[in-house]
């Protein structure tokens, strides 16, 4: 890390690059008690500050590399001591950019409440952008500032309680109080605003708690009180919420060499276990020959003419 000035430290947080390159660490180097971030070669002592020109009495807070370790995002009071925004520059130079765009008055980013999407396309964070005291969900290209708000409309005081993006980078799964104090699942593509609700009905005093998305992007598990009010129980969605027609065997997904082939097979005239062999996926949830026919029936089925 080089030289410190007299009683500089190095901040608590500090990660190495995915791909072995670089060290990012934040430390009070240049200026007693102002934290700026610093990348370095993980070979080499020659540390450059990256935070760029901080406001008098400004410092950095948390930062994240991106997956394909071109760039770092960092939380910062940069251009305003009472104002955490949220920035993105090259590992390897100084050209912090804001990616979070304006911000209410009294407005934040908040602490740990961003995410980088796995292609490094996108950052996903949590501001009370557009009213103070009201955490919605943003979405920006890594790069550049260009944030829309992907949460929707919640209750008056509601708030994205957390979120994360899927596997593949395609969408973003969060908790919100829609309904004030009534909190829920939701899904909406990672680049633009198109929530859906994916956690069903709740009874009366239900909430959900917690989830996880699957790691082939394909499911959400999620822990609530769904069915009866405190009493907490697992349940799995898929997490573009509603049900796939062609998805024969139920495992949230239509694949090839599972569901296409047993509807090829039926249109041939196969029925019985000939139907299903050796065509089911290994989460299906319809396995047997009479439940398969039934749902491609019901698939096939032409609407009556009135």
């Amino acid at each position: 890390l080089g030289a410190l000035v007299a009683g500089g430290v190095v901040g608590s947080g500090f990660q190495i690059s995915p791909d072995s390159a670089r060290v990012v660490f934040t430390a009070d180097k240049d200026t007693n008690n102002v934290f700026e971030l610093y990348s370095t070669p993980i070979a080499s002592s020659a540390p450059i500050k990256i935070s760029g020109t901080l406001v008098t009495g400004g410092g950095t807070a948390d930062f994240l590399i991106s997956p394909d370790s071109a760039r770092v995002v960092f939380r910062a009071n940069k251009d305003n001591t009472t104002v955490t925004e949220l920035y993105s520059t090259p590992i390897a130079s100084s050209a912090a950019i804001k990616i979070s765009g304006p911000l209410v008055t009294g407005g934040n980013v908040l602490f740990e409440g961003f995410v980088i999407s796995p292609d490094s396309a996108r950052v996903v964070f949590r501001a009370d952008k557009g009213t103070v005291g009201v955490f919605e969900l943003f979405s920006t290209p890594t790069a550049s500032s260009a944030p829309i708000k992907i949460s929707g409309s919640l209750a008056a005081g509601g708030d994205v309680a957390q979120f994360q993006i899927s596997p593949d980078g395609a969408r973003v799964v969060f908790i919100a109080d829609s309904t004030d104090g009534v909190f829920e699942l939701f899904s909406t593509p990672v680049a633009s605003s198109a929530p859906i609700k994916i956690s069903g009905a709740l009874v009366t005093g239900g909430d959900l708690s917690n989830f996880q998305i699957s790691p082939d992007s394909a499911r959400v598990v999620f822990l609530a009180d769904k069915d009866a009010d405190e009493v907490f129980e697992l349940y799995r969605t898929q997490i573009g919420g509603s049900a796939l027609a062609l998805d024969i065997d139920g495992d949230d997904r239509v694949l090839p060499l599972t569901d296409l082939l047993m509807l090829t097979r039926y249109q041939l005239g196969m029925r019985g276990a000939a139907l299903i062999a050796n065509a089911l996926g290994a989460n299906a949830t319809r396995t047997s020959s009479n439940a398969v026919e039934a749902f491609i029936q019901k698939a096939l089925r032409t609407p009556e003419l009135p």
